[in-house]
């Protein structure tokens, strides 16, 4: 199909009376249907132009469908504003109307639930104070037991056989544990004076063993000593013996030498006259004959 032969080239005047029915519809679609049914050629600038042609020319019919359409709605848009308007009016009004009008109910009905919950909560409390109680010391437990008593002072109202179950559950539970805490804690009071007492004595016991240790070592020094100074004596006496023996022996020697070089003197004056006798004893001693007597030039 020619551009030319399509609804483009005889495009009919849009008129309001065409927006009544199928009318536009019908053009459209045959519309679309022409122009897909033209062979366009992009490869040749007729062809080209020939697109571009056919692309303006159906912008053009939609901008004349379009402005006698809005023509169209024009007024019905501002009557349908107006009813909008009149019905936020309505509806806004008639809401805070009704709001006031429950504020009563609703006010009783928050207060309710404020107060039902304010029991549920207390009485959770209540509950919850008993957990962990097996590990809690008497003090501990003492302070559980006034939040307890803090936390059920009041009137639960309806809620009343609840509370009193639940805050008689907890306070067995914290009399249970109460019992059983201070039995613990007398056990490890117990425990502690047990072990305090086998420290002291087992400290008493180590000082025993260590004075007995320092007795013992001063008395293993003591006869050390003691020792020490008898062997010391006894090698004092020891040498003074052999001094006294060796003096002696050498006082005996000095004799013996003495009385043999008295004897070759004697000797030697005995062979000479009594004028010669120095000399005899001089030449006897220069030539040896004294014993144990000589002469250093």
């Amino acid at each position: 199909m020619k551009a030319e032969e399509t609804t483009l080239a005889t495009m009919p005047e849009i008129t309001p009376i065409l927006f009544e029915g199928e009318g536009i519809k019908e053009i459209v679609d045959r519309l679309d249907a022409e122009c897909r049914a033209i062979v366009l050629d992009g490869s040749t600038k007729k062809g080209r132009e020939e697109c571009i042609s056919l692309a303006m020319k159906v912008r053009k019919s939609k901008t004349a469908i379009d402005k006698v359409g809005a023509e169209i709605v024009k007024p019905i848009k501002e009557k349908a504003k107006k009813f909008d308007a009149t019905r936020k009016y309505a509806k806004d009004k008639l809401d805070l109307l009704a709001v006031d009008l429950r504020k009563p109910a609703t006010e009783w009905e928050e207060a309710e639930e404020r107060r039902i919950n304010g029991h549920r909560e207390a009485i959770k409390v209540l509950g919850t104070l008993k957990d962990n109680v097996s590990f809690m010391t008497p003090a501990q437990l003492e302070e559980r037991r006034t939040l307890l008593k803090t936390t059920y002072d009041r009137d639960f109202e309806d809620y009343q056989e609840d509370a009193d179950n639940f805050f008689k559950a907890t306070e067995a539970a914290i009399d249970a544990a109460m019992v059983e805490a201070k039995a613990k804690e007398a056990r490890e009071k117990e425990l502690a004076e047990l072990r305090a007492f086998k420290e002291k004595q087992e400290a008493e016991e180590w000082a025993k063993k260590q004075k007995e240790r320092d007795e013992a070592l001063k008395k293993e020094a003591a006869e050390a000593a003691e020792k020490r100074l008898l062997e010391q004596q006894k090698a004092k006496e020891e040498a003074e013996r052999k001094e006294r023996e060796r003096k002696a022996a050498n006082v005996e020697h000095q004799r013996t030498i003495n009385r043999e070089a008295l004897e070759d003197i004697t000797k030697a004056i005995a062979a000479i006259d009594i004028t010669g006798t120095a000399k005899a004893v001089l030449e006897a001693i220069v030539r040896g004959k004294v014993r144990h007597v000589s002469i250093k030039y």
